[in-house]
């Protein structure tokens, strides 16, 4: 293995010098310059595309795992030894991998966990303390991924039946795909959205932002059974199939979407009712909004308010 000093006297493991087999063991302390540094990195790309290595232990030292540092390797098993001092997982650092458990015990001071940090592996459940939070599609192609819980004092993120929302806003987060579960609701006003679902499993799936939500093929695993039915608000039903030639949404046989079968709307009383049972608020977007404009109650934008109650920078203000 090839170690270089850090800025803090600490090292960081850069990676091998010839392809690994089996089980790899990281040391908690190694020599650099005839001094002994204590292992507290594991680089960007470390153990890319290691398709040999098949377990790895993570020394206790460890504070960061970087960009790439396991992804697409032959790592089926991963051990972090007790006492952990890891605080960040990079984006994709174990993408592609055959990994079925990572182990998150509240003990451990991880704080943040980068976008697709664990796309396409093979977890089974997921385990946030009260600190922990993600980036997007970290948990993207899971489709073993059975079970999805949070420490009570997170205040960053709300589980209900195995999906994962934003406590704040109602976003939704990922879901646990393993599961035999044929209806998703997806809240927020996510426009470009930020989720993956498997179109092969899933028969309903409710859409219940304030906004037409927009969708891209990052989104879904393609189905060739057209069984879906998508349901949006009532108040945005009209507009988001106003003019079906151009919304890529609308079912038929050539469209990406394909797996559509129907497309209905739901009134927004009983939208409002399946939000409010996660007890999360899912308000709308002006309501969020940090720019300079002021907005009157129904959301239309104004620059020049008169006398009346706006909403300017996500408070309620009274001209």
């Amino acid at each position: 293995m090839l170690f270089v000093e850090q800025e803090d006297g600490s090292a960081m493991l850069l990676g091998v010098v010839r392809n690994v087999t089996g089980e790899v063991v990281i040391p908690a302390q190694v020599s650099v310059n005839g001094t002994a540094r204590q292992v507290t990195t594991i680089g960007n790309g470390a153990f890319y595309f290691q398709r040999g290595m098949t377990r790895c232990t993570v020394p206790a030292s460890v504070q960061k795992i970087e960009t790439y540092a396991f992804s697409y390797n032959g790592l089926k098993q991963i051990d972090i030894a007790s006492g952990s001092q890891l605080r960040e997982i990079g984006v994709a650092a174990f993408e592609g991998d055959s990994i079925s458990r990572f182990d998150i015990p509240d003990e451990m001071p991880l704080e943040w966990i980068g976008n697709a940090a664990f796309e396409g592996t093979c977890i089974e459940s997921v385990y946030l303390p009260a600190q922990t939070r993600l980036g997007k599609g970290v948990f993207n192609s899971c489709y073993d991924l059975k079970h999805i819980d949070v420490n009570a004092a997170n205040p960053y993120y709300k589980v209900m039946g195995d999906v994962l929302y934003d406590a704040q806003t109602g976003a939704f987060q990922t879901y646990a795909a393993g599961n035999k579960q044929d209806s998703l609701v997806i809240l927020g006003d996510q426009q470009t959205m930020a989720f993956w679902f498997d179109a092969s499993k899933l028969k309903k799936l409710y859409l219940l932002g304030h906004e037409r939500p927009i969708l891209t093929s990052r989104n879904y695993l393609w189905s060739d059974k057209m069984g879906l039915t998508l349901y949006v608000r009532e108040s945005v039903y009209d507009k988001f199939m106003e003019n079906e030639e151009s919304n890529h949404w609308y079912p038929h046989s050539e469209s990406p979407f394909s797996f559509i079968k129907d497309i209905k709307a739901i009134p927004d009383a009983e939208a409002d009712a399946m939000i409010s049972t996660l007890g999360i608020r899912n308000t709308p977007s002006f309501c969020r909004s940090t720019d300079d404009n002021y907005y009157r109650l129904d959301g239309v934008r104004t620059t020049n308010p008169v006398k009346g109650v706006y909403i300017h920078q996500g408070h309620k203000v009274v001209k």
